[in-house]
């Protein structure tokens, strides 16, 4: 006599098949055309391209994989549970001679076998190939194991997340719905959220806490992540099996209490209506204050797509509970939403919590980072660790200063308004927390001096600019190319690479403010070919790039990359009371269709060309009323020409003399 009865029910297993079979039959055809046969392609193909592209075994049928990834376990969770959502099924299946924990568990391991059986079947078909086939350059051992284990981890995920709505709902159509909202939901709130909350607080670092980062939030928009890279951060896989054994562990408990009689329902448990109804309202409202505040910019229609859109959402969230479209007489849990919302948005205006004033002492601060480009803070905040930010007491005593001025100038409706210049504030503190803030500005030139002493530190240019940025070994070439002339001048050396980078940081940190703003004589760029990333960098090179130049010259590289004064057949110099049509059809054309047109002189002699080009400086900063336009053509190339303003002191004196 057996004492124990087994989990296993041959007739469920037999029912489940013929419910669920033909999904994992489908999936496993699809994973065989999308990999196995487009290996075989490959092998076949004669050209060399097919070899060494695809590593990862994802970019096999890349676009079927990821959604089989999402589609495949929803949908036969959707079927398994399906008998919950049938009244007449679920009365039978609760009538069987079996413990509701023995069918619960008898479901989820039928429905995970389902889903990973053909994973694991053309795994091992994968195997048997790299041990029978030349495929080495197409994928190896561990191209297999990683295909292997990401697909389990996420499979298993959005599995679960799926059982578990199914358990929440009496619906079918609503557990499929909700899987994909309830996988999204995690990025999606965050970005409503921050969004919302920057019309009512000032500070907000939307862009540092709504970069790349908030899509790992979600398992379909961190997808793209983990799928094809080809080492996906570990913590989030184990965080992703954490967070699937918590939800089988919760589906167990859910099933345990589930009332038979919600089959149908909306929503299966009484205590999650409420939940439901004001949860669905509040998101369908930041939705309305987000689309109305990229649309029009103004309170008044915030406050109207706030309005609008919450009543559309809890319309729709009680139309769902009572599965009626009658449901305009239902406003009573409308009002207590209203009346809750409005406290919230009183305590978030009040700042209780003293967000919008905080300032960490100097002794608190580690390192500060301040970015006045709106592009800055996103770009490079990863790269803070290894990039060590503002130090110097006196420095940082300057910028928070300037948080200051920040915080007693702003006011909430500056980020309705998308002309305003932004800045941001990034504190690392001395016990290893963060604080980072975020404003926008309508002008910074009012603290032009105080920013002036920060854009002038080695620290500030150091993890701004791009050239310090990045590491010698990372760089397989570099090339160097003219402006005007089509020159350019292949490094390979990594000695050279090594000597032109630090030549160019050298230059970078021995600039002012001034010529970082306005650079002087523009002359080429450097085209840097970063490996690691397999991106290009392109650094421009200026007049007053003295270590850089002297570089060139001590490698003879001068002639060959720069333009030289040599190379130029004539100048124009023109003040700017005529320049305007000048600039619309050129200096040459303008001289030829008007002959006797005063006020434009012709350089054409080559000392006078050699010293007018050596002397070029333009301007800076604001107009001036004594300045010209020096046009250069270049000879043999009549219509490349460029021109710069430049202020009256610089010209020499020759030219004067022609006036």
């Amino acid at each position: 006599m057996r004492l124990r009865t087994s989990w296993y029910n041959h007739e469920l297993t037999k029912q489940n098949f013929r419910q669920t079979g033909w999904i994992s039959l489908v999936y496993f055809v699809s994973l065989l055309v999308a990999i196995v046969l487009n290996i075989f392609m490959r092998i076949g193909h004669n050209e060399s391209y097919y070899y060494g592209y695809d590593i990862n075994l994802f970019y096999l049928g890349s676009f079927f994989q990821v959604l089989a990834i999402f589609l495949v376990p929803v949908m036969t969770a959707m079927l398994l549970m399906r008998y919950l959502h049938q009244k007449n099924a679920t009365d039978f299946m609760h009538s069987l001679p079996l413990k509701r924990e023995k069918v619960f568990i008898h479901q989820i391991v039928f429905g995970y076998c389902s889903i990973l059986l053909p994973v694991y079947i053309v795994g091992f078909i994968l195997y048997i190939m790299h041990h029978t086939l030349e495929v080495s350059k197409l994928y190896g051992l561990a191209e297999l194991g990683y295909w292997l284990g990401v697909t389990t981890v996420l499979l298993s995920l959005v599995f679960a997340v799926s059982i578990f709505v199914g358990l929440l709902t009496g619906l079918s159509i609503i557990q499929g719905v909700f899987s994909f909202i309830f996988l999204l939901f995690p990025a999606g709130i965050t970005v409503l959220a921050v969004f919302n909350l920057n019309y009512a607080m000032i500070g907000i670092a939307d862009s540092y806490l709504m970069d790349e980062k908030v899509f790992e939030f979600s398992p379909i928009t961190n997808s793209v992540n983990i799928i094809f890279n080809d080492a996906a951060d570990t913590s989030t896989l184990v965080w992703y099996i954490i967070v699937t054994l918590i939800l089988f562990g919760l589906s167990m408990v859910l099933y345990k209490f589930r009332p038979v009689e919600v089959a149908t329902q909306a929503v299966a448990f009484r205590w999650l209506r409420p939940i439901f109804i004001y949860s669905f309202t509040f998101c369908f409202m930041l939705v309305g204050g987000f689309y109305f505040g990229i649309l029009q910019h103004e309170y008044n229609w915030i406050l109207f797509g706030y309005l609008l859109f919450s009543i559309f959402g809890y319309l729709i969230a009680q139309m769902i509970i009572h599965k009626t479209w009658r449901v305009f007489t239902q406003w009573k849990e409308y009002l207590f939403f209203l009346l809750g919302t409005t406290l919230l948005v009183v305590l978030i205006i009040l700042d209780i919590t003293g967000f919008q004033n905080r300032i960490p002492a100097t002794d608190r601060i580690e390192q500060v980072y301040l970015y006045d480009q709106h592009s800055r803070f996103y770009l490079y905040q990863d790269l803070f660790e290894e990039n060590p930010g503002i130090t110097a007491v006196e420095e940082i005593e300057i910028v928070r200063n300037l948080h200051q001025q920040f915080i007693n100038d702003s006011n909430r409706q500056d980020f309705l308004d998308y002309n305003n210049q932004t800045v941001s504030i990034h504190y690392d503190l001395v016990n290893g927390r963060q604080l980072v803030r975020q404003y926008h500005l309508d002008d910074l030139s009012k603290y032009t001096g105080e920013l002036t002493k920060i854009h002038a530190s080695d620290a500030y240019k150091q993890y701004t600019q791009e050239v310090f940025l990045i590491d010698q070994t990372d760089i397989s070439s570099m090339s160097v190319t003219s402006d005007m002339r089509h020159k350019e001048v292949q490094i390979y050396s990594s000695n050279q690479i090594a000597e032109a980078l630090e030549a160019l940081r050298k230059d970078i940190l021995a600039q002012s403010y001034e010529e970082l703003v306005n650079p002087e004589l523009y002359l080429g760029e450097v085209n840097i070919f970063i490996s690691l990333y397999h991106s290009n960098l392109y650094l421009p090179i200026y007049s007053t790039y003295d270590y850089f130049l002297e570089w060139l010259e001590k490698e003879k590289m001068t002639e060959d990359v720069l333009l030289m004064p040599n190379e130029i057949d004539r100048m124009f110099i023109v003040d700017e009371s005529i320049n305007e049509e000048m600039a619309e059809k050129g200096a040459s054309y303008y001289v030829e269709h008007n002959p006797n047109a005063e006020g434009v002189i012709e350089i054409s002699d080559e000392e006078e060309i050699k010293q007018l080009f050596e002397s070029l400086v333009p301007e800076r900063g604001e107009e001036s009323d004594s300045r010209f336009a020096v046009w250069i053509y270049l000879k043999d190339e009549e219509e490349n020409f460029q021109w710069y303003w430049v202020k009256k002191d610089f010209l020499p004196s020759f030219v004067f003399d022609e006036i």
